[in-house]
């Protein structure tokens, strides 16, 4: 049969169309490994970073709460989703990020001391040093700001960001209040505290004695974090402690770790990035024995808060009735151990770099520690509400 050359670069081009397909497809797909052995369970995640979306997720699209991963999930219609950074746990201050956490520009918490954070840009993700710093100027007299997002002490300087709620929440006396808009230039001043954030930009709260008699129209904010995590560019943030493989290798100081957060075996949850741009998604597993008589009181009014749907009808809302029997039975169960153990800070650095990460980091772990696949949570049967989550949401072919 004869074939002119029209119908055979057609069909050349067909050819060449269906494999590109196949090969974007293929490869376009996440893949999910279970590796068991007598003392381990671990799930590893891989796929393309260009076949996905990733999101940084705030529990309850506020400051203060927590939210399981699967629940944070769940907005999204495609997704794998880990928990993020860590937080803190307690009736005041529940669910606020303990070090920086930054939405799409917008500042829930930022750490003023250096430390590593994971970034999420438009397309990329990497793994860099960041540095959070901020300062109020009265023209040459800069104040640096001691804490973000916190709860007044008299002599601190803070900086509150919407986030943090409508009003500053400050004692009325003692203090001075000035007002930024988003590009960091001042609305107003206030000589009193609790004073409105305005929506998207922030208050810098000062003690009286920190700020000149004079010069008080003149203030200018200044916030930076890292050149690689820009506020401007709308880039998402977290802190994760510490970084694990940096340029291909262990960073040294995971060799030298002495206390027991690095060198004890915990569920860990970690997330790197392999030279091609694949992302790895890695959480390890621990169930864990522990004493009834080791929990902290604020770790029992956690605990209580959080199983209050599976008490007694009577007690489920009203948690400070409950006998003392019932709460040593939540402890117990809570401390049940099935031999299951997690992995040291240089076991999980090895793995990230014997799965071809260049560059990998820690998240929140121990029970935090929370994998979502395949339209449900994967990893331990019960779910510890975190302050964030790192999503990641497959794109439209």
């Amino acid at each position: 049969m004869h074939i002119n050359k029209h119908t055979g670069w057609l069909r050349r081009y067909i050819a060449l169309a269906s494999i590109l397909f196949f090969t974007t497809f293929a490869f376009s797909e996440p893949t999910y490994e279970v590796r068991r052995s007598d003392k381990h369970i671990i799930h590893i995640v891989t796929f393309p970073t260009q076949a996905f979306q990733a999101h940084l997720v705030k529990a309850q699209d506020a400051l203060f709460g927590r939210e399981t991963v699967s629940s944070c999930a769940q907005r999204f219609p495609t997704a794998i989703a880990i928990n993020g950074g860590f937080f803190e746990m307690g009736e005041n201050t529940d669910g606020i990020p303990s070090a920086t956490l930054i939405l799409k520009g917008e500042i829930a918490g930022l750490a003023l001391k250096e430390h590593f954070c994971l970034v999420l840009s438009e397309n990329t993700l990497k793994i860099v040093p960041c540095h959070g710093q901020a300062s109020v100027c009265f023209g040459t007299a800069c104040v640096p700001v001691t804490a973000v997002n916190k709860a007044a002490r008299t002599e601190d300087v803070l900086l509150y960001t919407s986030f943090w709620g409508k009003r500053t929440r400050t004692p009325l006396s003692g203090r001075v209040e000035i007002a930024f808009d988003k590009n960091c230039q001042r609305i107003t001043s206030e000589n009193h505290g609790n004073c409105d954030i305005p929506s998207g930009g922030y208050v810098v709260s000062l003690p009286r004695d920190k700020v000149p008699q004079k010069g008080l129209s003149t203030a200018v904010l200044n916030i930076t974090l890292s050149p690689h995590c820009s506020l401007q560019s709308k880039d998402s943030c977290v802190t994760g402690i510490p970084p694990l493989v940096l340029d291909g290798k262990i960073i040294p100081a995971i060799y030298e770790w002495k206390t027991t957060f690095g060198t004890a075996r915990h569920a860990r949850t970690a997330i790197g990035v392999r030279a091609n741009g694949t992302i790895v998604l890695v959480v390890a597993e621990h169930h864990s024995a522990r004493d009834v008589n080791s929990f902290t009181l604020g770790e029992v009014r956690v605990l209580l808060r959080d199983k209050a749907s599976t008490l007694d009808p009577p007690y489920q809302t009203k948690l400070n009735t409950i006998p003392i029997d019932q709460v040593l039975k939540l402890c117990r169960e809570e401390g049940t151990t099935s031999g299951v153990e997690g992995l040291t800070l240089l076991e999980l650095a090895q793995l990230m770099l014997d799965l071809e990460c260049i560059e990998a980091i820690n998240l929140d772990g121990g029970k935090s520690s929370s994998l979502y696949f395949d339209g449900r949570i994967v990893t331990q049967k019960e779910e510890r509400p975190v302050s964030d989550c790192l999503i990641f949401e497959k794109r439209a072919s």
